[in-house]
């Protein structure tokens, strides 16, 4: 059974291995071997002066161009959101926005122009429509500014936007949808213009985004509007020439005047046989009074059967029961135009309505102002995140170093 060590022990062993672990570093060293490995004369000078040029040295430049030779930069910062227009708006509308803003987001119909206009802010677009690269080097290429920060007046427009990016940013606020702006020039002055510039553009891409969805949406309602006129206008073309092929305006009012004549006839017939009915037994048959009851029936006889061939005839292009159910079918279809046709109106009426409200807003929370004091360079905190990172670097070569005597030697 192995024996359980102490905290004493386990403090003991600690603190003798933590002594020796610079040793170790310095000369090599294996776990199981009883004695480092020996390095050649002048490892440690090595050591020593590799941690200086790699560590201390770095740091000491860093702390000389940022005390002394490190133009100061100034920062102007501006804060805004975008923010739709007022329009109706459903209890289901209302019930999404708040569950989305609970879960730490912007409203919906906004979310999505604020990240438009973050991006527009980081990219290349924005470069040329505050100014181009006359502006950048009459703000950046300054005599006065040192050379490791000035920007060079010959530089290309893909390095003009990459000190862009080195000098303005634009972070987005989730929760609340606020863009905040930061701005570093080397006068207050510039900072603080170029801000304005960026809040400007910011705005009218706002507007742009607007007026364009409402511009389309207003195209679309003038070709839905030409398309139901062009539909109802050739429907009412095909109508037009059914009424000159068949000589009618409408064929179910000369329906219902030849069914009102069918009717008179029929009881006109009904009643000159009652007639012979009544007086045929008290005379001859070849008697003249009879004869002409007779003539008579026969002449209204071949008058109702002439209108019912018209009303019901074989033939359907003949036949006005025929050209009702045609005529109906149009009849439908030019309704059916005319209801298109008012609703592309009403949906023409309404775009243009929208077209001219403005349904996005710039809201600004903070505008640029002039700051008082430099905000760079931090010269203690910049100096001691470049020795780190140094001596990061500088700490990996040398256990690399270790590692390989270690296998050499071993």
């Amino acid at each position: 059974m192995r024996p359980i060590l102490r905290i004493p022990d386990l403090r003991e062993k600690s603190a003798a291995f933590t002594a020796t672990l610079p040793d170790r570093l310095l000369r090599g060293w294996r776990p199981g071997l009883r004695r480092p490995l020996a390095l050649p004369r002048g490892g440690i000078n090595l050591f020593r002066l590799s941690f200086l040029v790699l560590a201390v040295v770095p740091a000491v430049l860093a702390f000389v161009y940022f005390a002394l030779i490190s133009s100061r930069e100034y920062v102007s910062e501006a804060r805004f959101t975008i923010r739709a227009g007022n329009e109706a708006r459903s209890a289901v509308s209302d019930v999404v926005s708040a569950v989305t803003a609970s879960f730490g987001g912007a409203p919906k119909s906004t979310t999505q122009d604020i990240f438009i206009v973050a991006d527009y802010i980081r990219s290349r677009t924005i470069v040329q429509d505050v100014g181009g690269k006359p502006l950048m080097t009459s703000l950046y290429s300054r005599p006065e500014i040192d050379w490791l920060s000035r920007l060079d007046p010959d530089e290309t427009a893909e390095g003009i936007w990459k000190y862009w990016r080195r000098k303005v940013g634009a972070v987005i606020d989730t929760p609340s949808g606020v863009i905040t702006v930061s701005v570093r020039a080397f006068r207050r002055e510039d900072a603080n213009l170029l801000a304005q510039l960026i809040v400007r553009r910011s705005e009218a891409l706002a507007n742009e985004i607007s007026e364009r969805s409402r511009r389309d949406a207003l195209n679309r309602a003038e070709r839905e509007i030409k398309l139901a006129s062009d539909r109802l206008e050739k429907a009412r073309a095909v109508m037009l020439a059914f009424r000159n092929e068949n000589n009618l305006i409408d064929p179910a009012l000369s329906a219902k005047a030849t069914s009102e004549t069918l009717a008179k006839l029929t009881r006109e017939k009904i009643t000159l046989e009652y007639n012979k009915a009544s007086i045929s037994g008290a005379l001859q048959k070849d008697s003249p009074t009879l004869r002409v009851l007779n003539a008579q029936i026969d002449a209204l006889d071949q008058q109702i059967a002439k209108v019912q061939l018209e009303l019901t005839g074989r033939s359907e292009d003949g036949a006005l029961s025929g050209r009702i159910a045609g005529y109906e079918s149009l009849q439908l279809a030019v309704e059916f135009g005319e209801r298109l046709y008012t609703i592309a109106q009403a949906s023409y009426e309404k775009a243009r309505v929208e077209q001219e409200k403005q349904q996005l807003y710039l809201v600004t929370v903070e505008n640029p102002s002039i700051p008082e004091r430099a905000s760079y360079p931090r010269v203690f905190l910049d100096t001691a995140l470049i020795f780190a990172v140094c001596l990061v670097i500088w700490s990996m070569l040398a256990l690399l170093v270790a590692w390989i005597r270690d296998h050499a030697g071993g």
